[in-house]
C-alpha cells in the first residue's frame, strides 16, 4: 500500500503574549478594551490546554468588544479548524488577514486549512504569500511545500522544503516530505535517506516510520520493513497504513492468518 503522506506544520495559534492570566480572571462579564491583550493570552492558554469551549467564550467576548481584532479572529479560526468546522475556520482566518494583512502566521495557517479542505490552488497562493511576508519562517515554506506536493508539483515542493531546512535543519515535516518526494520519483535510496534523517531526530515519529516501512515493502525488503512497521503498531496499534503494510509483509512470509487479521483491522 502506497502512502506517500506528507507532514504539514499543524495549524498554530498566535505566539503567546508574555503576561500571566489566571483562569479566575475569565468571567462572563464583557471584557474591557484595556484587558484584551490579557484575554488573548488567556484564550491561547485555554486553547493550548484543550479547553476549547472556554477559549471560545473568551474569544467571543473579545470580538464583541472589538469585532475586527485580528489575533482573536485568527485564534477563533484555529479553534474552529480543530473542531472540524473548516469552512467557518477559513472565513475567520480570511477576516483576520483583512484586519492584519501582513501577518505571515495567518497566511501560513490559511495555507494548511485550504490544503486540508482539498483547495490546493488556494493553499499554494496563500503559502506563497506567507513566505513573501516572512522569508525566515521555516514553517511557511514547509506548509507551502506540502501543498505543492499534494498538487503533484514535486520540483516546487522540493524547493520549498529545502528552503525550510536551510532555516530549520531539524524540521521533521520537511525531512519526511522530501522522502515522499523521492519515493514519488521512484528513487528509493534517496527516499530512505530522507526518512532516516527524520527518524534520527525523532525515532518514534509514526509518519516517517510508516512511510519507510511502506517503501521497503514496495522494493521487496520485507524483513527490514517488518521491524519499522512493528514499531509503528507498537506506537499506534490502530494506524491504518501500518496495519495494511504489515499485513502485506505477513502475506509474503506466508503467515496468512496474521496477514488477514492485520488487513481487516486496517
Amino acid at each position: 500500500l502506497q502512502e506517500m503522506r506528507s507532514l504539514p506544520i499543524p495549524v498554530q495559534s498566535s505566539p503567546i503574549i508574555d503576561s500571566t492570566v489566571s483562569n479566575a480572571q475569565m468571567t462572563s462579564a464583557p471584557l474591557k478594551i484595556e484587558s484584551i491583550a490579557q484575554a488573548i493570552q488567556l484564550a491561547n492558554q485555554l486553547q493550548a490546554s484543550g479547553q476549547f469551549a472556554d477559549a471560545e467564550r473568551v474569544l467571543q467576548q473579545i470580538l464583541a468588544a472589538e469585532p475586527n481584532h485580528a489575533h482573536a479572529l485568527h485564534l477563533y479560526g484555529v479553534l474552529l479548524f480543530q473542531a472540524g468546522h473548516r469552512e467557518e475556520a477559513i472565513q475567520k482566518l480570511s477576516q483576520a488577514i483583512e484586519s492584519s494583512p501582513k501577518e505571515a502566521l495567518f497566511c501560513c495557517n490559511l495555507t494548511e486549512m485550504y490544503r486540508k479542505s482539498g483547495m490546493l490552488k488556494e493553499a499554494i497562493i496563500w503559502g506563497k504569500r506567507a513566505v513573501e511576508l516572512d522569508p525566515m519562517m521555516a514553517s511557511a515554506y514547509s506548509n507551502l511545500g506540502v501543498a505543492q506536493y499534494d498538487a503533484g508539483n514535486l520540483d516546487e515542493a522540493e524547493d520549498a522544503h529545502l528552503k525550510a531546512l536551510v532555516l530549520e535543519p531539524s524540521l521533521i515535516q520537511s525531512l519526511n516530505t522530501l522522502g515522499s518526494i523521492e519515493r514519488a520519483r521512484k528513487r528509493p535510496n534517496q527516499a530512505i535517506e530522507w526518512y532516516q534523517k527524520a527518524l534520527t531526530i525523532q525515532p518514534e515519529y509514526v509518519e516517517p516510520l510508516s512511510n519507510l516501512g511502506a517503501l521497503l515493502v514496495e522494493i521487496d525488503r520485507f524483513n527490514e520493513a517488518e521491524s519499522f512497521l512493528n514499531k509503528v503498531i507498537q506506537i499506534n496499534p490502530n494506524y491504518p497504513t501500518g496495519l495494511c503494510n504489515l499485513g502485506l509483509v505477513r502475506m509474503k512470509q506466508l503467515r496468512f492468518d496474521e496477514a488477514i487479521s492485520l488487513l481487516q483491522r486496517s
